[in-house]
């Protein structure tokens, strides 16, 4: 967590306010989430997270063991609080290589994530590396708008005639 204070202290700090990129947001490739942080410590927050709809978002892993030290379950709980606006939302992606999860928040408080009946892989993963968690900065729409963009950009090469139309 000092890592990414200094970064943002610094000016560094990847945000959605702050992509560095000009364009517009359905622009090809401005569909990618920015990277919040890996949450591989039982009681691990994530916290300060200045989101497009709320102004302050905290994020807690939490996990249960059984007795011979195997993760049983696994939660992320997302508290939102301050919204920007009555009709906004923030969009996450949580997981890592065995499991993911997209997940909507429209209303401020806690909201809790769990994830059970883990394969052994995904409790293999989740002890080495944890969750990984993402923050997408626009919309469905834009979101939509923007990989059909970046898909518009590599599909005239990918067939036998570049030079046939997509559609």
């Amino acid at each position: 967590m000092e890592y990414n204070r200094q970064r943002e202290k610094d000016g560094l700090l990847y945000t959605c306010q702050a992509r560095g990129v000009p364009g517009k947001k359905t622009d090809p490739a401005f569909f990618l989430p920015i990277y919040l942080g890996a949450m591989n410590k039982n009681g691990q927050v994530i916290q300060k997270i200045d989101g497009i709809c709320f102004k302050d978002i905290t994020l807690t892993y939490n996990f249960q063991s059984t007795s011979n030290g195997d993760i049983e379950d696994a939660t992320v709980t997302i508290d939102a609080q301050s919204p920007r606006s009555l009709f906004c939302y923030e969009w996450f992606f949580l997981g890592n290589s065995e499991l993911m999860h997209v997940d909507t928040i429209f209303t401020h408080g806690k909201h809790t994530i769990t994830f059970k009946n883990l394969s052994p892989d995904a409790k293999v993963d989740l002890a080495r590396n944890g969750i990984y968690t993402y923050l997408f900065c626009d919309g469905w729409v834009d979101t939509f708008v923007s990989v059909f963009k970046s898909i518009l950009a590599f599909v005239g090469g990918l067939g036998t005639n570049p030079k046939l139309p997509i559609i």
